[in-house]
């Protein structure tokens, strides 16, 4: 599973003792966040066995809309987008990068990606926009 790792210093380093390395670090925290497409196979082979195999297979399988808008708003901030209606585009296409095989509520990615920009999903969105604005 891919994890992308942020790593943040501390503020002020002048109060922590020199380093004995050169390559040696002093960090306030450290977070640590899965990358686009393991949260897409965290939702795809919840509740588990996660498959095992060597070499190119690709990941198949079935995800409600709703859990590709939470994704996308949990990777709103990190995708840099402008509004939830991008990052939901932008998941979609992480999808077809994960396995084209993959479906959304039984649709094919790319035409869950044109009723995205058709709007037929605006509903959904708009509340799980309430729900973060809440929170």
């Amino acid at each position: 599973m891919s994890v992308r790792v942020h790593l943040h210093f501390q503020k002020n380093p002048t109060i922590c003792p020199p380093a004995p390395l050169p390559w040696t670090l002093t960090l306030d925290h450290i977070e640590v966040e899965p990358t686009l497409g393991g949260m897409l196979k965290m939702a795809l082979y919840y509740p588990g066995p996660y498959p095992y195999w060597k070499g190119g297979r690709r990941h198949h399988g079935d995800l409600p809309m709703k859990v590709i808008v939470e994704i996308a708003a949990i990777s709103m901030a990190r995708n840099h987008s402008e509004t939830l209606k991008a990052s939901v585009q932008q998941v979609l296409g992480a999808c077809l990068g994960v396995g084209e095989e993959i479906t959304i509520d039984k649709i094919p990615i790319k035409e869950a990606q044109e009723l995205v920009k058709q709007g037929h999903f605006d509903s959904m969105i708009k509340e799980v926009e309430t729900e973060i604005k809440a929170t």
